[in-house]
């Protein structure tokens, strides 16, 4: 078994999201190191851990993973992790912003979703970073579907 090609490739992406800052810093690293460990309850292969191991040294851009991202449930949860990690340092840089803004404008126009919805599934407050909100982005998605 084997993390889904979008939930490996949101992780990914999530690495390469907190170099954009030019700086990953050892909070950061310690908690995707954290995190990749967690991963092993949803099925992460070994060769998938080598692998966000490695990019937690050398991050890539963001653009080549995002892309690989298909699933509606992981683009919501990429969204929410995305900013919580770009304001867990409670600077929220221009770059950043930028960035921010581009993922939430294209998760809008793939999902059809409004951007303020989007915003706001993305601040939802939670104790930890980690923490998936994915039955609550499902039950949205579903009310959604259903209109």
């Amino acid at each position: 078994m084997s993390l889904s090609q979008s939930c490996f490739y949101k992780w990914r992406c999530l690495i390469a999201l907190a170099g954009v800052d030019a700086k990953l810093d050892p909070r950061e690293k310690q908690f995707f190191s954290n995190q990749i460990k967690a991963l092993t309850s949803e099925g992460i292969t070994q060769e998938q851990m080598a692998i966000l191991a490695e990019e937690l040294k050398h991050p890539r851009q963001p653009e080549v993973y995002f892309i690989r991202v298909d699933d509606p449930i992981e683009k919501m949860d990429l969204l929410r992790m995305a900013y919580f990690l770009f304001t867990s340092d409670n600077d929220f840089e221009i770059r950043v912003q930028q960035v921010y803004e581009y993922l939430r404008r294209e998760i809008s126009k793939s999902l059809k979703i409004d951007e303020e919805t989007l915003d706001h599934f993305a601040k939802m407050k939670s104790d930890k970073l980690g923490i998936s909100i994915k039955p609550v982005i499902k039950e949205f998605l579903a009310k959604k579907q259903a209109e």
